[in-house]
């Protein structure tokens, strides 16, 4: 994945956000706990993307809680979106993304 997101002309800068770190680290609130997504982008055209990786084993759970918090984080945010990659689709909704 890291990879692949330093390969994207489109990004500025990204960072492998550090979980279980609430003062360095970006983090949104669950029922529970907190959540940290995977990754966050910094693109050229100024939008910011928070994306989440899943593996099978945990897209229903997944699915239920975290995705909703993060989709509804980016609603509230202008120039932010919220990406939910799996390893099927996460090249192609990255570069969606960028446009």
């Amino acid at each position: 994945m890291a990879l692949y997101i330093d390969s994207l002309d489109g990004v500025l800068t990204w960072i492998r956000n550090i979980a279980r770190d609430p003062i360095n680290s970006f983090w949104l609130q669950t029922a529970t706990d907190k959540f940290y997504p995977d990754f966050i982008l910094k693109l050229k055209n100024g939008k910011t993307i928070v994306a989440e990786y899943k593996g099978k084993d945990r897209i229903a759970e997944y699915e239920n809680t975290k995705k909703p918090i993060g989709e509804k984080w980016a609603s509230l945010h202008k120039d932010c979106e919220f990406l939910s990659l799996y390893k099927h689709d996460y090249k192609d909704k990255l570069s969606k993304a960028l446009n």
